[in-house]
């Protein structure tokens, strides 16, 4: 666990331990490089062609569909999980219940520890 003062959020906000930035500062400066290098083509060399908005407008909503169906997928992963915790739960708790009413509460108890084990 990383340690942090949560009244400082300078300290929280420009932290480097502990963040992705470690593991994605080689990607961020290599698309920087490479967008410094095209808008340099497109100003000194030779001026690109204008797509219009009709390309961001196409590509924005393929994204758009794209992140929905990933978060529906997700949520309904977290939802299945969470149904099947729930399951395992109550069917400890049956258990140990069933446990309390047939047998006396020195072997109650134990079953319960076993069952939480």
């Amino acid at each position: 666990m990383i340690a942090y003062r949560p009244k400082s959020w300078t300290a929280a906000t420009f932290a480097w331990r502990g963040t992705v930035l470690s593991r994605l500062l080689h990607r961020m400066v290599g698309y920087g490089v490479l967008t410094f290098g095209v808008g340099c083509w497109h100003h000194f060399v030779s001026p690109l062609a204008d797509l219009g908005s009709l390309a961001h407008s196409l590509v924005g909503v393929a994204l758009g569909m794209l992140l929905v169906f990933r978060t529906n997928s997700s949520y309904d992963r977290f939802w299945e999980g969470r149904k099947r915790w729930d399951g395992i739960v109550n069917a400890a708790r049956d258990l140990i219940r069933g446990g309390v009413a047939h047998n006396s509460e020195g072997e109650a108890r134990e079953l319960a520890g076993l069952v939480t084990a």
